[in-house]
């Protein structure tokens, strides 16, 4: 299972959609999971999100969607925002797996709505509410939907997720220390081919590739807002060898630290 420390257990309330309104949200949240489909709704402004192993940029009429027990965080960013959390039996026993970014005329209505509705709040506009959830809902899976799944092909896929999702956890916690896919495997129970085969299969990237990205990233943050030498970064984020972490830093970011550290100035804190 995924680290229940991690988990964001959604009060249980009467009315089943939990919705969530923003302005000027410092959309900046830890790394958690849930069994819920959570729909992120950027009206201004820009943020970025990291669902899984990807980070993705959003801005104004951006749409995200959180699939069920998918690892998620908020990485920085400023906007006005709506978060619309549906529980699982929202979908009634179907297993759908959405696209994570849509921009659609018609998913921004449907949003409208509910916002509308919801600033209003009597309950015949929860009633309204919850009717264009399910229009909102039936068009995204006509249009977004990756998958439908059936009971017995879900349970194995969920099973890899969790898998997958716990050798994320743990990567998260452990980046700048000496990690190998042999000890990834052993975290999670698996044989290791078994597991470099299951974590591309879910992430589209292979173990060594996503530890890289992940602690490219915290590098970038080290330059911009630290002082600290390129060296002592590199072996903060788990890099043995500067002249190494240097060449991994140009290839994912497409530019040497040193520059990119002239590009953050303005950011430094």
């Amino acid at each position: 299972m995924n680290d229940i420390s991690l988990y964001e257990k959604i009060p249980l309330q009467q009315f089943p959609i939990r919705i969530l309104v923003r302005k000027e949200y410092k959309f900046d949240f830890p790394l958690h999971w849930h069994e819920h489909t959570e729909i992120h709704y950027i009206f201004k402004g820009n943020c970025r999100l990291k669902c899984g192993e990807e980070y993705f940029d959003l801005s104004a009429e951006d749409c995200a969607i959180i699939n069920t027990n998918e690892l998620h965080e908020g990485a920085g960013g400023l906007c006005d925002s709506i978060c619309i959390i549906l529980p699982p039996n929202f979908f009634e026993q179907n297993h759908i797996i959405f696209e994570r970014i849509v921009k659609d005329e018609y998913v921004s209505q449907m949003v409208h709505n509910i916002f509308e509705k919801y600033c209003t709040g009597s309950p015949v506009d929860l009633l309204e509410i919850k009717g264009y959830s399910y229009l909102l809902i039936s068009h995204l899976i006509k249009k977004y939907a990756l998958r439908s799944l059936n009971d017995t092909v879900y349970s194995k896929y969920f099973n890899k997720l969790n898998k997958v999702n716990d050798a994320i956890s743990f990567i998260s916690e452990n980046y700048d220390k000496h990690l190998t896919t042999k000890t990834l495997a052993e975290k999670v129970h698996l044989s290791e081919g078994y597991f470099c085969q299951v974590f591309k299969e879910v992430t589209g990237k292979t173990a060594v590739e996503y530890i890289n990205h992940l602690r490219i990233d915290k590098a970038e943050k080290l330059l911009w807002k630290t002082d600290m030498s390129i060296s002592e970064i590199a072996f903060c984020c788990g890099f043995d060898d500067a002249n190494y972490f240097s060449r991994t830093y140009k290839k994912i970011k497409g530019k040497t630290p040193h520059s990119s550290r002239m590009s953050g100035e303005d950011t430094k804190q």
